[in-house]
């Protein structure tokens, strides 16, 4: 059995790609393509914004008591700070200890709201990027389209194809 060598197979392959590219203008289909801005959709559609009023109602108490406890924590440090040399050593130590201690527990309550919050944040993303899916595709069996690609994956778009504008339009009567 002889082995056939690069050269040949390489250039049949070529020849056989060049054919095909050749012939595909002959053969084009008309095909129907919109663009869909992704990031304007999640920025814009009514229903993100009902989404994230409702993470801030979820989550907006326990970011106003980190807070409080943020105030607090610096007011008890300016107060040791100031009269800590008029402190008794016993007092000034258990004051730097509960603020140790308050600091510890403020550190624990950001990452656990962080943790949760963006818990939250991902599961809300999921859903209304399904939503968006849906309604995109919605849009393009109505007005007939045979693809819609993310303006964010093609390299380049005519601004004519862009069909953002419609389904956030359909998103807002839904």
């Amino acid at each position: 059995m002889t082995r056939m060598s690069k050269g040949p197979v390489l250039a049949a392959i070529l020849a056989t790609t060049l054919t095909i590219a050749m012939a595909s203008p002959a053969m084009a289909v008309d095909l129907k393509v919109g663009v869909i801005n992704v990031q304007r959709l999640l920025a814009e559609a009514p229903q993100a914004k009902v989404v994230a009023q409702g993470r801030k109602d979820e989550f907006g108490p326990r970011q106003s008591e980190i807070e409080k406890l943020q105030k607090d924590l610096r007011a008890r440090a300016e107060k040791l700070q100031r009269d800590g040399d008029t402190m008794t050593d016993n007092d000034r130590r258990a004051q730097e200890k509960a603020l140790r201690d308050g600091q510890f527990d403020l550190d624990r309550k950001q990452k656990e709201f962080e943790a949760d919050f963006n818990l939250r944040r991902n599961e809300d993303l999921s859903k209304l990027q399904g939503t968006l899916r849906q309604e995109v595709q919605a849009y393009a069996r109505t007005a007939n389209l045979d693809l819609v690609v993310s303006s964010e994956a093609a390299l380049y778009a005519n601004e004519s194809l862009d069909v953002t504008s419609q389904v956030l339009a359909s998103l807002q009567r839904a």
